[in-house]
């Protein structure tokens, strides 16, 4: 616009002006339209950030304007709307084939939505989490493990890149059979893993423990488990049960075999034996002497507390980090639970029962806490026992922990008042 000197103004219009547009496609466009048509500005940037323009499991790449694609095996579902309709496997999952393995896709740029986190230490174990649930539909390590359990949805290719996602297929090859991603070895690679047997380095209620070594340098424990006429669907379903358990303080278990065997698995056994439509169970005994709840020894129906009773042993083990009972001659064990539960109840400091590689440095008060915890749980009447949730609960300090009775079985064990240890005549069994 010119203004004059009189006063007058002379309005020049050009052709050319600019515009805020969304188009079919939801972009949000800004640009100026003339002589020569130009975008100053749109949003998304590219149609690969349109959430819903590629389908499900279709790859949308970033050469060119954005086009979709199929991974490799699978196909377009429909030929006309093969763009927004996406994906599908040529051959499908189901959770009554379990047997899979994975199609690599590399280069990705933006990862699928509705991603689950998982920690984890390296590729294998990121891919072994995945094989464990048949409804794991992909997974991706890149620092962090990343599963998903659901269609893969905008996933955006470049056409080179670092990252990368393998989605599942079904396997014709027979690898980890009906057992997650445990392997069934054979009698004869177990024993050339352990050298025949040669190297023992413990023993318990099942069995004997030695150390081995697999194929790939991988340490192993090897537990040879005693013959308990055990039933071998019961044996096969502890196996997928305990193969499932991922804990930093918990060896994991690789692979079992069960040729000639009939074995049990852990001295833990009936938070995965007993489903949630039972509260009693009568059975056999099961587990390592010195961690078996009292209802074990004396034929009294066995509920869950029997495992918290086992789990407050171990507790003490952990703060000790020593055995309970330790050999001091033929057929004598010294017994560490009972002193600590005396010591306890008559208030004096448990400072001295810490771990000595530790060198004392530790909380006193939580020491204590944890100890309280520890009889709490080691108590023969099976409802003076807390609820796993209650003994968490006062670990972490939410709960009081109250001073424990010491239990009457344990007063058994307890010698002269100025005995460090209880002691106590036991049996030896025999690999």
């Amino acid at each position: 616009m010119d203004i004059l000197e009189d006063g007058n103004y002379t309005l020049i219009f050009n052709d050319t002006y600019t515009y805020i547009r969304l188009d079919d496609t939801s972009f949000v466009r800004f640009g100026k339209q003339g002589d020569c048509d130009s975008i100053l500005w749109s949003a998304p940037e590219s149609l690969c950030d349109y959430d819903p323009y590629c389908g499900p499991y279709s790859l949308c790449t970033l050469s060119g304007s954005g086009s979709c694609i199929c991974p490799v095996g699978f196909n377009s579902v429909s030929t006309d709307a093969w763009i927004t309709a996406g994906c599908s496997r040529n051959d499908s999952l189901n959770c009554e084939n379990v047997e899979v393995t994975f199609y690599p896709i590399d280069g990705i740029h933006r990862y699928p939505l509705e991603a689950f986190a998982l920690e984890v230490t390296n590729m294998s174990e990121c891919e072994s989490a995945c094989l464990r649930d048949c409804t794991c539909t992909a997974f991706a390590y890149n620092a962090s493990c990343l599963l998903w359990f659901s269609e893969l949805r905008n996933t955006i290719v470049l056409d080179s890149g670092l990252n990368g996602i393998r989605i599942s297929k079904p396997y014709s090859a027979r690898t980890v059979g009906d057992h997650g991603s445990l392997v069934v070895f054979s009698f004869a690679q177990i024993k050339n893993s352990t050298k025949r047997f040669s190297e023992k380095l413990g023993e318990g209620g099942f069995g004997c423990v030695f150390k081995g070594m697999l194929p790939g340098c991988t340490p192993v424990a090897v537990k040879k488990l005693k013959d308990h006429r055990q039933d071998e669907k019961q044996f096969r379903a502890e196996v997928r049960t305990i193969g499932m358990i991922q804990h930093i303080n918990i060896v994991r278990l690789l692979g079992f075999c069960a040729e000639e065997l009939c074995p049990k698995i852990a001295d833990f056994g009936m938070a995965k034996l007993l489903g949630r439509d039972y509260s009693r169970v009568l059975t056999t005994v099961r587990g390592t002497i010195g961690y078996l709840a009292p209802e074990w020894i004396s034929g009294l129906p066995i509920t869950h507390k029997a495992d918290v009773y086992s789990f407050g042993m171990i507790l003490l083990e952990i703060l000790s980090g020593r055995r309970n009972s330790e050999k001091i001659e033929e057929g004598r064990f010294t017994y560490f639970p009972s002193y600590v539960a005396v010591k306890l109840s008559e208030g004096d400091d448990v400072m001295w029962l810490l771990d000595s590689s530790l060198e004392s440095n530790a909380d006193a008060e939580q020491l204590q806490r944890a100890c309280r915890v520890a009889c709490w749980c080691i108590q023969d009447a099976e409802d003076h026992r807390p609820m796993m949730g209650q003994a968490v609960h006062m670990l972490e300090g939410a709960m009081d922990a109250q001073v424990p009775p010491v239990p009457r079985s344990l007063q058994n064990y307890v010698g002269v008042e100025d005995s460090t240890t209880a002691e106590f005549y036991i049996s030896e069994g025999s690999c």
